[in-house]
């Protein structure tokens, strides 16, 4: 149960960093002054994934690090659910319609 859990994990992670490359989002990021933490969320996201391979085999023995896994989960979920939502305003900034 907890590979698929770890694969969830890095597939939502590997997501985050499709979104952050999402040139739309990035020219609304620009406009809205944000580009810079969106900067600091993919220099972030580039240190948690160096450390995730080391911790999803730690996690069998540590505790502690179980848990942080499942926090970065739940900030992962949290950090997609911002970008899909600065998405949908770069393209409502554009009158461009989502289906």
């Amino acid at each position: 149960m907890e590979a698929v859990g770890d694969a969830l994990l890095s597939a939502a992670i590997g997501l985050l960093f499709d979104k952050l490359a999402f040139t739309d989002l990035l020219d609304f990021a620009r406009q809205q002054w944000v580009y810079s933490d969106l900067k600091k969320w993919k220099i972030e996201l580039l240190d948690i994934r160096e450390e995730l391979n080391d911790a999803e085999d730690k996690q069998i023995t540590d505790r502690s690090v179980k848990e942080w896994l499942g926090n970065l989960k739940y900030m992962a979920y949290d950090m997609e659910d911002i970008l899909d939502e600065f998405t949908y305003e770069a393209y409502k900034s554009r009158n461009i319609k989502l289906i």
